[in-house]
């Protein structure tokens, strides 16, 4: 049997995917949500640095700097 993966976008309230894999042994499927790390704070906006106020900008970096010390 030829090993398929299927992923559409659920319509679940909070979104997310539905995943469905099959191989040779069956067949498994499943949602997966998105993650909603902070709900008080908005997502950070892919735009220039001096575009933004200086000091959220300061936060955000040693935010970075912070999690890539942890992560390393």
């Amino acid at each position: 049997m030829k090993q398929q993966v299927q992923i559409f976008q659920s319509d679940h309230p909070q979104g997310g995917y539905n995943i469905t894999y099959n191989t040779s042994s069956g067949r498994k499927s499943f949602h997966l949500g998105l993650k909603m790390s902070n709900k008080r704070e908005p997502p950070p906006l892919a735009i220039e640095s001096f575009a933004m106020d200086p000091n959220h900008y300061h936060q955000l970096m040693e935010r970075v700097e912070k999690m890539l010390k942890k992560d390393g």
